[in-house]
């Protein structure tokens, strides 16, 4: 099992800041924390209907919105989940519990970060 990132890209946050400080991080976390569970519910819909397609399409604003958030480990997982989809290897199915483990830890961190900037 993978040991997921007890933090943050801080340099992902430090970018954030320039853009526009506390009050563009809350907002730009709180979309994806509105919109992510959204992608998620469709790469399980994918899994489930054996969907490669779908779970490249599902993975992919996954993978870049949570790298702009600077959450790599679900941002990595997902980017390769979607290249081995595309690639058409079946294996990017069975990697759904790695994501669902990535995709809760990045809330958490993302949801600490949205406290301690608001």
């Amino acid at each position: 099992m993978t040991t997921l990132p007890d933090r943050l890209d801080p340099e992902a946050i430090e970018r954030l800041d320039r853009l526009g400080g506390d009050g563009f991080i809350v907002r730009i976390v709180d979309v994806f924390l509105e919109d992510a569970p959204t992608r998620m519910a469709a790469a399980r819909e994918a899994v489930a209907a054996d969907d490669l397609a779908g779970l490249a399409a599902a993975v992919h604003a996954l993978g870049s919105s949570s790298a702009n958030l600077g959450a790599t480990a679900l941002s990595d997982l997902a980017r390769e989940m979607e290249r081995q989809a595309y690639a058409k290897e079946r294996r990017a199915l069975d990697r759904m519990p790695a994501l669902e483990d990535a995709f809760q830890r990045a809330c958490g961190l993302l949801a600490e970060l949205r406290r301690e900037r608001a």
